[in-house]
């Protein structure tokens, strides 16, 4: 019984130790639980071998882990490019000389230290900075276990102005822009409620483009929203689908001679869904022309990886008005509103399934944190009162 209960630990220490090397600080939490090893480990149980043990687990523990880096760098990069590339092989080359320096260095000289301090006081100081290290090590690299995959809204502006060509092609050449804007306002935040890593940005925005050629003038006016994504450290993205829906009106103080209207959306890592009008006037008694756009936007849900569905949008309007105004003599004028005004935050909480690797690199947090606390739990008498419990032994 005492040997299952030995390999129990070993076990679990090995599971720990393996955990600590995923993180970017793991050499805090390496000496966290090297330091702590005989409070896990009774001292009757030492051998002449242990420092042998502590390199084994050590040794394998570095070879799991950079199994385990490497296949998240690949599920993120093309093997061909992680290969050619100069900057991932040197990173590599780094993280192994750092995992050996960790765990076959650091590993067992800290935890044979540990064995033969005989301060308890010094040892618990040390113990007690290394477990305020580690909390706040885990937290904040919690806090950024997703990545934002960035504001391109420039890019796919380009794609809703460019479309203009498609329907008015005898009317305008790519040489007819004369101006154009886009404006994005954040109007939600999606975060864990207990974490607050980021889970997504939604923006409002608006598209207003002028084309120019002979006596013709097209407007290009439209509003939409635009989800920022966030992925794991395995490239998995968070939110798979946006689903909207958009109530708008227009009022033009001249009427076009062709209009068109197009309903855009893109889907892969940003997310858009926008709505967009067409409007072609003939200049030659015109002096002046003037558009104003409104429009109500709805977010019925969004679709999480797992077909995990988040409806808390759906109450909550983002309400845009757009008004542009042309001259004859090519002056420009626009103005905008948007509501609401200031980002609003939603707390979510939820769990997510995702495959082997990426679920053990985005939950490696929440076990590391069990860890510390059982580390904690096990030095302020917690396991001792347990164990007299067992022996009949309570006073």
């Amino acid at each position: 019984m005492k040997d299952i209960k030995n390999l129990t630990l070993f076990l679990l220490i090995f599971l720990y130790v393996y955990i600590a090397n995923l993180f970017t600080l793991g050499i805090i939490l390496i000496s966290l639980l090297a330091l702590s090893m005989d409070k896990i480990i009774s001292p009757s149980t030492s051998n002449p071998h242990r420092h042998l043990y502590l390199i084994l687990i050590g040794s394998i523990s570095s070879i799991l882990a950079f199994i385990t880096i490497l296949a998240s760098k690949l599920a993120i990069l093309n093997f061909a490019i992680f290969i050619i590339a100069r900057t991932p092989l040197l990173m590599m080359l780094n993280l192994v000389i750092l995992l050996i320096f960790m765990n076959v260095i650091i590993l067992p000289l800290l935890a044979e230290g540990a064995h033969f301090l005989k301060n308890k006081s010094i040892k618990g100081v040390l113990v007690l900075t290394l477990v305020v290290l580690s909390l706040s090590t885990v937290f904040i690299q919690g806090y950024s276990r997703t990545y934002s995959l960035g504001m391109d809204l420039g890019h796919e502006a380009e794609w809703i102005l460019d479309s203009a060509y498609d329907f008015f092609d005898e009317y305008i050449t790519t040489r007819s822009l004369f101006v154009s804007e886009v404006e994005a306002r954040k109007v939600f935040s999606l975060q864990h409620a207990v974490f607050q890593y980021p889970i997504a940005d939604i923006y409002a925005f608006h598209v207003i483009g002028v084309f120019y050629k002979e006596n013709y003038a097209l407007i290009a006016i439209g509003t939409g929203l635009f989800l920022v994504n966030y992925q794991t450290e395995t490239g998995v993205n968070y939110v798979k689908e946006m689903f909207s829906s958009i109530e708008w009106n227009i009022n033009y103080n001249v009427t076009p001679i062709k209009k068109q209207t197009v309903i855009f959306t893109s889907f892969g890592g940003n997310l858009l869904n926008a709505t967009v009008s067409y409007f072609l006037f003939n200049e030659s008694d015109i002096h002046s022309i003037s558009i104003l756009w409104e429009s109500n936007w709805t977010i019925n849900y969004i679709n999480l990886y797992g077909d995990l569905k988040v409806n808390i949008l759906k109450n909550y309007l983002v309400v845009q008005t757009v008004n542009i105004t042309t001259l004859r003599s090519h002056g420009v004028f626009w103005s905008y509103f948007y509501e609401p005004k200031k980002p609003m935050s939603f707390w979510l909480m939820h769990f997510m399934i995702f495959d082997s690797l990426t679920s053990l690199q985005f939950y490696k947090y929440e076990l590391m944190l069990i860890g510390i606390l059982l580390i904690i739990l096990n030095y302020i008498g917690i396991k001792p009162r347990i164990i007299k419990r067992e022996q009949g032994k309570i006073e």
